[in-house]
């Protein structure tokens, strides 16, 4: 399968903390992964490795793909008086040139991008005025109107009401098969969603896996090894080993 993305032995540092240390992944053509951790644990700060926005300090990361589609987890678009379609045409605006200007073609792209989305009947409608899981598709489109190999989503479903979120990954999950997708977030019950390839843990260091299982270790690694008293999470996990797949 064709490799899109590689880090090999990555860290990154703000100053002299360290948020990310020996990271190694490869995300190949096809794959559904999902990013998930703590809070502060460094799963934005790796998208943004990945798409290109931070550089690391140590190792290598390597891009066989041009175009790559990334949603950042906040909103920059609600404080603009934006139409749904000049959202869109944001994605296809070429930091190398001066001014905005977008052509026929631009804007062929993004009504396209908005039938992917199943958003196209909303294209003159303010973007403001969307709910939430609406401007969430909105700024997909926008990601996907580069056409990109890769799209990296980060925590898509932060401004979704809870029963919303199942529906939204279920869309998310009808993207795959045209598109690579690498989803962060920390709500772990997106691990039922279909379609998802692989699993990745993400607290300084990374644990990866295939499937959707969130492992013990993946748990340890996200909130510590408790040893010292009963933890109810981790008695949960042992006492249901059938739900839980040990790596080795």
């Amino acid at each position: 399968m064709k490799k899109l993305v590689e880090l090999k032995d990555v860290s990154f540092f703000y100053g002299s903390k360290v948020v990310l240390e020996n990271i190694n992944l490869c995300i190949k053509k096809g794959d559904f992964w999902v990013i998930v951790g703590p809070n502060g644990g460094g799963k934005t700060t790796l998208l943004k490795l990945m798409v290109g926005i931070l550089r690391p300090q140590k190792g290598k990361i390597i891009r066989y793909v041009n175009e790559i589609g990334y949603m950042p987890q906040k909103n920059d678009v609600s404080q603009f008086p934006l139409t749904v379609l000049d959202a869109v045409l944001m994605g296809r605006v070429n930091p190398k040139h001066r001014g905005i200007k977008f052509s026929k073609e631009d804007k062929e792209k993004a009504i396209e991008a908005l039938k992917m989305v199943d958003m196209v009947d909303f294209l003159d409608r303010p973007f403001k005025d969307l709910s939430g899981g609406q401007q969430q598709r909105v700024l997909i489109a926008r990601a996907l109107v580069c056409n990109p190999e890769l799209l990296l989503l980060d925590e898509p479903t932060s401004n979704i009401d809870p029963q919303t979120k199942f529906c939204f990954y279920d869309f998310i999950s009808e993207l795959t098969p045209k598109i690579t997708i690498v989803m962060v977030s920390h709500d772990l019950s997106l691990t039922i969603t279909k379609k998802i390839t692989h699993i990745a843990c993400v607290n300084r260091w990374i644990i990866t896996q295939k499937g959707s299982t969130v492992t013990e270790q993946m748990y340890e690694l996200m909130y510590g090894i408790h040893t010292s008293h009963t933890c109810p999470l981790i008695d949960h996990i042992r006492k249901n080993p059938e739900k839980i797949f040990f790596s080795s």
